[in-house]
């Protein structure tokens, strides 16, 4: 349920659809969410984020995305001394200022971890660090300079600057998230490949998801984000995958009918049998079968 909403009529005095400030005082926020995008980095101390369910320390130096509709707060009262550095803006904002790729890949930081998140398989930041570090808080100064002073070619200079911060934030998602991702994998490969060896042995029978969720030790969100990321195709399309091989070679070295083929295959409906057949195959069981004998 969404309370606190801020909706993107914030952005209506402004040219762009973004606004950006600076939070140097210890405050705790009320839950809320956007309608829009938020970006928050530490620039000194921390913050507690409150994400959804979750809480998160956050050290200086990480950068993380809200995305719209997720509700959150931050908290800076342990932390006196902090510095935050927020900028809000729409998906126009980015669509109109970079090319695809910094669109996709800002997009994927953005939406891609909170189902980490859910999963309780990642932190929602970005840690930078050293030289990066400067070159990322040099920007993120310069663009609250342009906003707030919104001098001549203000629009420009925003656009610019946030093509810049996108790009960086590109190669450190690249660097860290995909990194952490690898580990990730790494974490869970057992258990995916046990997922597999059992689907291997027993996909002529009824299975189901939840069932070998149970024997991951995972759950739903987690497993079908991680199998398809591992094996590249879903759970549904592997074991469909499975099933209509072995459906082959019964059409080709049996006389069975094309029911019995099904139900031997592991489908429990002939027409959704047909139908996944075709799909995979490009033809009917029927004339499969024909064509080939």
């Amino acid at each position: 349920m969404y309370q606190n909403i801020y909706t993107n009529e914030i952005f209506k005095k402004d040219i762009l659809p973004f606004i950006m400030f600076s939070s140097e005082e210890g405050s705790q926020q009320e839950y809320h969410c956007h309608e829009y995008i938020q970006m928050w980095y530490v620039a000194k101390g921390g913050c507690v984020h409150h994400y959804e369910d979750q809480m998160f320390k956050v050290p200086e130096g990480s950068l993380f995305i809200i995305p719209p509709y997720f509700n959150h707060s931050i908290d800076t009262t342990a932390f006196p001394d902090s510095r935050l550095i927020s900028c809000d803006f729409t998906e126009d904002l980015i669509t109109k200022s970079s090319n695809q790729n910094a669109k996709d890949t800002l997009f994927n930081l953005a939406y891609l971890e909170p189902l980490l998140i859910h999963s309780k398989l990642s932190q929602p930041s970005l840690r930078f660090t050293g030289e990066k570090a400067a070159e990322l808080e040099q920007i993120l100064e310069e663009l609250l300079v342009a906003y707030n002073e919104k001098q001549s070619f203000y629009s420009a200079l925003i656009k610019g600057n946030i093509i810049k911060l996108i790009t960086l934030i590109i190669e450190q998602f690249q660097s860290t998230v995909l990194e952490s991702k690898n580990e990730l994998f790494s974490k869970y490969r057992e258990a995916i490949d046990t997922a597999l060896r059992y689907i291997d042995e027993h996909f002529t029978e009824k299975i189901y998801l939840e069932d070998i969720c149970k024997m991951a030790l995972m759950s739903p969100s987690s497993f079908s984000y991680i199998f398809r990321q591992s094996s590249g195709t879903t759970f549904t399309e592997y074991l469909q995958h499975k099933r209509v091989l072995k459906s082959k070679e019964l059409l080709l070295n049996s006389n069975a009918s094309v029911l019995e083929i099904a139900e031997q295959s592991g489908f429990s409906d002939t027409a959704y049998f047909n139908r996944v057949f075709k799909k995979m195959v490009g033809t009917s069981p029927g004339q499969y079968r024909k064509k080939h004998n």
